[in-house]
């Protein structure tokens, strides 16, 4: 009985130095990344997974303090030049494979998925969701750029994309969470303090 306990604590010993070790690597490549990076935000995408339907992968962004400032190695803008995020090269590609087929309405909309939960889109329309605090303000142009520069959109379409999404979210929202929920009918003053109080 003793000789097992002590196989088993030896084995946790070695698992946790494992870990330990791996904990480490991480932290030194978080290191190196960061040093790669210019003075920005740096931020990663929503934490909410639907449990049915097409997902996308979470994006890690940058906002550069403007759109002259250098792209950090493997990062690319999101929206070609005009754009003030970045996103990995990585993910980004990974994402353009998965979506590949689809119409450009549905990219903008997933993109969308990549960046906000639904919670932060709802009770929001192209117009409320400019006055948001930043850098989200900075994300939408940036999809806005993406779907007209990229996409071939024009900025019409891209705000009735946003808009539809926007009312999914708000809907999707009485299900997944009724408590957070913005009410169906919200004064447009009172939105913001809404949305702090559910994000709190």
């Amino acid at each position: 009985m003793v000789e097992d306990l002590q196989k088993k604590h030896k084995l946790l010993e070695e698992d946790y130095a494992h870990l330990r070790v791996k904990y480490e690597e991480v932290l030194q490549d978080l290191d190196k990344r960061a040093a790669t990076i210019p003075q920005g935000q740096m931020g990663q995408g929503p934490s909410y997974k639907p449990g049915r339907g097409f997902r996308v992968p979470k994006s890690e962004y940058l906002v550069l303090e403007n759109q002259h400032q250098p792209v950090p190695a493997g990062y690319c803008k999101l929206g070609w030049a005009r754009s003030t995020v970045v996103v990995l090269v990585e993910w980004k590609e990974g994402f353009d494979r998965k979506i590949k087929k689809k119409t450009p309405s549905y990219k903008v909309k997933k993109m969308l998925d990549a960046f906000f939960d639904p919670w932060e889109l709802q009770g929001h329309n192209s117009t409320t969701i400019k006055e948001a605090q930043q850098p989200v303000p900075q994300i939408i142009e940036a999809i806005r750029v993406y779907a007209t520069d990229e996409l071939g959109l024009k900025d019409s379409d891209f705000t009735s994309i946003f808009n539809s999404k926007a009312g999914t979210s708000k809907r999707a929202m009485f299900t997944i969470d009724p408590e957070r929920a913005v009410p169906k009918k919200i004064k447009r003053k009172n939105l913001a303090n809404t949305q702090e109080n559910l994000t709190a």
